[in-house]
């Protein structure tokens, strides 16, 4: 019983920073395309 919470906190708390991760890339994605396409007008 004490290793499944133990896998549900640990699990959690990887997909929490897994998500953390993706959402940052993506927001950085964002302003690469932003600046590039300023920079060729």
């Amino acid at each position: 019983m004490v290793g499944f919470i133990a896998g549900l906190m640990i699990g959690g708390f990887l997909g929490v920073f897994v998500m953390a991760l993706m959402s940052a890339a993506s927001q950085e994605d964002e302003q690469i395309s932003r600046h590039f396409s300023n920079k060729e007008l």
